[in-house]
């Protein structure tokens, strides 16, 4: 199971369609809130081969909006407060953003200490066809 988390449907269904192509429909559960998301994880931790997500989501009840830069991170927050449960089932991460890599390097490597695996890519520098082998290659 590939758990696939962004906001933005119409942006990431072509990247959807090629995991659907390679793993198989049933195989990708697309979430598009940080709270689904969760729900998902916890749900079904041990299913789960590969989490992909966005980082700039609309933030979760409760979070403080500063905290998230206005939901700017807020894919990061979700990792901080899920990492222990995807460093037990050694869930690799994969983060496909449109946000500027520079503006997270340090949260991503805060998180590369905690998680088991960690990737970052741009939509704009990753074609669509390429997301199924970067999947395949953290199995």
């Amino acid at each position: 199971m590939i758990l696939f988390v962004d906001d933005e449907p119409y942006r990431v269904k072509y990247y959807l369609q090629e995991l659907r192509e390679v793993f198989g429909p049933q195989e990708i559960h697309f979430k598009k809130t940080v709270a689904e998301a969760e729900h998902c994880l916890r749900e079904h931790a041990a299913k789960i081969r590969a989490l992909v997500l966005d980082i700039m989501m609309p933030p979760k009840e409760g979070w403080d909006l500063t905290e998230v830069e206005q939901g700017l991170s807020s894919g990061i927050k979700f990792l901080e407060e899920n990492a222990d449960l995807l460093q037990l089932h050694r869930i690799p991460v994969i983060i496909l953003t449109n946000r500027d890599v520079s503006k997270i390097g340090a949260a991503v490597a805060r998180l590369q200490s905690q998680l088991h695996t960690v990737n970052i890519y741009q939509k704009t520098q990753t074609p669509a066809w390429h997301l199924p082998n970067i999947v395949q290659e953290l199995w």
